[in-house]
């Protein structure tokens, strides 16, 4: 009997757990959020550019960075760096802050307009957006 309520409730805790995600995602797709994580092959280049142009840069900004898996990686391979990363989705930054926790990088996440973005901070900025955002 108790193996039985002890499996309803673990059975309840994860319903509830993908029902909150659900939620999450549901909203962030409401509001017309693009989501658009950088490609394997993209951060390669972007890496090479960085290594081969701007090796001794301090401040990289990732000017929407959906769920900050770039920002993040951003950080593990040039730990020197400062990252910031910037998104517009209320969302998305959550899960960009529980990524960097998960990680253990730090990285500065802020929820903001990009194009309101002020960046003369900046050594190096990245926007992966799509066409349609471009002017």
């Amino acid at each position: 009997m108790m193996f039985i309520i002890f499996a309803l409730l673990v059975l309840f805790g994860i319903t509830l757990v993908f029902s909150i995600l659900f939620l999450f995602f549901s909203i962030d797709s409401l509001t017309g959020d693009n989501d658009l994580p950088t490609r394997a092959r993209v951060k390669k280049a972007v890496y090479t550019v960085i290594e081969k142009y701007n090796p001794y840069a301090r401040t990289f900004y990732d000017l929407g960075c959906c769920r900050g898996g770039f920002a993040v990686s951003m950080k593990k391979k040039f730990p020197h760096l400062s990252v910031i990363g910037v998104e517009n989705g209320f969302v998305k930054i959550f899960f960009s802050r529980m990524n960097n926790l998960f990680s253990g990088r730090k990285v500065r996440f802020v929820r903001g307009d990009i194009f309101r973005m002020r960046v003369e901070d900046a050594d190096i900025v990245y926007a992966y957006l799509p066409r349609a955002m471009l002017p």
